[in-house]
């Protein structure tokens, strides 16, 4: 954990040092950060917006493509997919089917079962 407050949010370092991605929370914009330039860059995934679960290994993550519609207040996620992703190019590819939510559905959240390649990275 780089930072934990509320004043500046909470990001997370990729094992290699590179790169910071913000876990501050769920629906964060699909984007994450040169850690010594603190250039933004867009991650890759179906989806502008992303939650990181986990570094895979030093070159790979893992998180949540989420697609969003932020003027539903309390159920604002429509679909979920996992992609796995590289840390170098943030380019992800798809590992699980397109979870949809629907408005009938409220609160019912889909559950993804998910496994890292390294314990106490996520």
């Amino acid at each position: 954990m780089v930072s934990a407050t509320t004043a500046y949010g909470a990001g997370r370092l990729s094992p290699d040092r590179s790169t910071l991605f913000d876990v501050t929370y769920s629906r964060a914009d699909a984007v994450a950060y040169d850690a010594d330039t603190g250039e933004r860059r867009t991650i890759d995934a179906p989806w502008r917006h992303f939650s990181l679960v986990a570094f895979s290994d030093d070159d790979t993550f893992f998180g949540l493509a989420q697609r969003i519609r932020l003027r539903d207040v309390v159920d604002p996620v429509r679909a979920q997919q996992v992609v796995s992703c590289e840390v170098a190019t943030l380019q992800c590819t798809p590992v699980s089917p397109v979870v949809r939510t629907h408005d009938a559905a409220a609160g019912r959240w889909p559950t993804f079962v998910t496994e890292g390649g390294r314990g106490g990275q996520g």
